[in-house]
């Protein structure tokens, strides 16, 4: 599903008005649109009631036109709740039809006194509240009698069978980052008119709108390839739904063998977290590639690899028991020359001898040429967040003279993480982890994988894909070691690094859901989550 942000969206109706369809007839169609999405969502039955809170914008004109249609259509009592008046505005002028005397009641902003008693009555005796009062524009708390209106809605939510419609974007949510006002109205189904906007996927904003529902407003079809029908990496901003993701599988023949699906090494452990790998490795093994490796640092510990996996010994120094070190770098690269894809960093642990290993190991695969896709998860990441990756020779970067190389890299930080790769709060990229992530990626030439709920991915290219689930039940110690075995799987299968990133994050999140489904949000264990992803590959599969 193609996203857009604000800017996007009004590039879109300026292309629209060149190919001959102005904003006005635009906004007429999606009046119509959201009409009979509301009238399809509660049955379709007539006589029904509607309260619509109308702004001064386009959405409070979208949400006129609608009531127009509804009162006049299906015999809809309308009550209007206008911030300010809109004397004369000839998307209201169907109130004035003789033959609608008693459908249609209106409260204006400046009757302060009873705006709130009366409004109060209609959210509770209502079959329909439909949010019109700020539109894709809008930033910052509301004010005014705008926020008047939302503390209203706010102490008065949603009654059972009530449906709680927000026109584009729910008012009080920024429409690109997903922030959210606290008194941001709370949807039950946001009518996206046009494409889905960034902000109704994210973070609060997300919560706060509900079920998302992209409406056709008769943008003309030459303009739709603008906006591209298919997932691909176009520099735009998708959704990773499943419908869109599947093309992206890595084929499996059934004629093949073992090397067909290709070798990945997961490299990880320490005396302290030696099952990171291991959580690894199954995530490798069961979205399909054909043999994996594991180096454990802290294999010592009594940790045992899965009985499929293949152990590459690291000898231990007596100094630094189960941590990595550069005496281990030579039989590592000796064995990276048969594999695809390379795992580094889960469970490695924070010492000084392990992050110069990191460092080094990471400069001297960056130069081979060969066709490797690093997935640097976990302490590799912290390893080299004291300098900055654009700085590191870790891959051809956007604007570089570094020359192309066959090794490509994926970072999978949380936003911790995140906070350090960029010098950034944590807040910082939490507000923003779309341009965040975009900004990176296109920084330091790597796909990012920033983990959360949404996970998001960007590529160097500048595409970010939004992930289509958020799950409590994936919140538990490591889920990420398993994605970061998953993406890895993928590129072994051949799969590009950003192919990797989108089908990984989806499948990790699908096994989350069929997991989910049968257990709830609470209890998942990481090596259970990687058992379920034949079923969320088989899920997916589906949509092919």
């Amino acid at each position: 599903m193609r996203l857009v942000t604000s800017a996007a969206m009004r590039a879109l109706e300026d292309c629209s008005e060149r190919a001959g369809v102005p904003r006005d007839r635009l906004l007429e169609q999606a009046g119509l649109a959201i009409a009979r999405s509301a009238e399809h969502l509660t049955g379709g039955a007539r006589g029904r009631t509607v309260a619509a809170l109308v702004g001064k914008g386009n959405n409070g004109a979208d949400a006129l036109v609608a009531c127009g249609h509804l009162a006049r259509s299906l015999r809809w009592r309308v009550r209007l709740c206008l911030s300010q008046s809109r004397a004369g505005d000839p998307h209201l002028a169907w109130a004035d039809d003789p033959d609608l005397v008693g459908l249609v009641e209106v409260i204006a902003g400046d009757d302060s006194e009873t705006l709130p008693r009366r409004l109060a009555d209609w959210l509770g005796s209502s079959d329909v509240v439909l949010d019109g009062l700020l539109g894709i524009g809008a930033s910052g708390p509301a004010r005014g009698t705008v926020r008047a209106v939302l503390e209203v809605c706010d102490q008065f939510r949603a009654q059972p069978g009530q449906f709680r419609i927000a026109i584009d974007v729910p008012s009080g949510v920024d429409a690109d980052t997903g922030g959210a006002d606290p008194v941001a109205f709370q949807a039950t189904h946001t009518f996206a008119t046009g494409p889905v906007k960034v902000g109704t996927v994210l973070g609060d904003g997300a919560a706060k709108s509900g079920r998302v529902v992209e409406l056709d407003i008769g943008i003309p079809g030459c303009v739709r390839p603008e906006l591209g029908r298919t997932l691909s990496d176009d520099g735009g901003t998708w959704r990773a739904v499943p419908a869109h993701v599947a093309h992206l599988l890595p084929a499996r023949p059934d004629r093949s063998h073992k090397g067909t699906f290709g070798r990945v090494l997961v490299l990880g452990g320490s005396g302290r977290y030696p099952g990171a790998p291991v959580l690894a490795a199954l995530g490798a093994i069961e979205a399909g590639s054909g043999l994996v490796t594991i180096a454990n640092a802290g294999q010592d510990a009594g940790v045992v690899a899965p009985v499929e996996a293949v152990v590459l010994p690291l000898v231990q120094d007596a100094s630094t028991p189960g941590v990595l070190n550069l005496a281990h770098l030579d039989v590592v690269v000796e064995h990276l020359e048969r594999c695809r894809g390379l795992v580094i960093g889960p469970g490695l642990g924070m010492d000084g001898a392990t992050f110069t290993a990191v460092r080094e190991l990471l400069a001297r695969i960056g130069t081979r040429d060969q066709s490797l896709t690093v997935v640097v998860d976990a302490d590799a990441l912290n390893a080299i967040s004291p300098v900055a990756p654009d700085r590191w020779p870790l891959g051809t970067r956007v604007g570089s003279s570094v020359p192309d190389r066959g090794c490509s890299f994926v970072f999978t930080p949380h936003l911790a993480e995140m906070a350090r790769l960029t010098g950034q709060t944590v807040e910082a990229v939490g507000r923003d982890p779309v341009s965040i992530a975009r900004g990176s990626a296109m920084r330091w030439g790597v796909v990012v994988v920033l983990k959360g709920a949404p996970s998001v991915v960007a590529s160097p290219t500048g595409t970010v894909v939004v992930g289509a689930y958020a799950n409590a039940a994936l919140a538990t110690a490591g889920s990420g070691d398993v994605l970061a075995g998953v993406i890895a799987s993928l590129a072994a299968q051949g799969a590009s690094p950003w192919e990797s990133a989108v089908t990984g994050m989806t499948l990790h999140a699908l096994a989350g859901e069929a997991w989910r489904t049968q257990h709830g949000s609470a209890g998942l264990r990481a090596s259970d989550l990687s058992a379920w992803l034949p079923v969320a590959r088989r899920m997916l599969e589906r949509y092919r």
